[in-house]
């Protein structure tokens, strides 16, 4: 009895994480809400348009991700945070670190800029190859997640 509890409960969970996913995938191009303290217009400076997919927020600016793989970045700008954004199009995911900011491109490498804060190799030890497909900026490190070859 308690093994089939637990199934029904497993395919439940399924069922909801695809629902969810079906919800996200329909959310697309949306507008951003920011709100709290608007330090170096962390806030103020939001975009106000329609058309972002992902946002990211860092210690002291932002990031969002348009439908078209264009990166728009506002807030504290002190050490090239906002101003060396990638002003391409072809990205698919972003990350705010407290002085830096990641995007992975379409073809899988990573972009990196803004200021290595403490000289701690979050901009220049960036991995070269190609095949990432998850980041996470941090203070002063960062983390991606590769696909695996055989």
């Amino acid at each position: 009895m308690h093994l089939i509890g637990f199934r029904f409960s497993i395919k439940i969970v399924l069922l909801t994480c695809i629902i969810c996913l079906i919800f996200q995938g329909t959310a697309y191009g949306g507008y951003i809400v920011a709100w709290g303290n608007d330090m170096m217009g962390s806030v103020e400076d939001t975009p106000d348009e329609a058309g972002f997919v992902a946002i990211s927020a860092g210690g002291r600016h932002s990031m969002a991700l348009r439908e078209d793989g264009s990166i728009v970045a506002w807030g504290w700008d002190n050490r090239d945070e906002v101003s060396s954004t990638p002003d391409d199009t072809g990205h698919r995911m972003i990350s705010v670190g407290y002085t830096h900011s990641l995007a992975i491109r379409d073809d899988g490498t990573i972009s990196a800029w803004g200021w290595e804060r403490n000289r701690a190799g979050q901009i220049s030890q960036k991995p070269e190859e190609d095949g990432f497909f998850y980041i996470d900026a941090g203070d002063f490190h960062n983390l991606a997640i590769q696909t695996a070859t055989n």
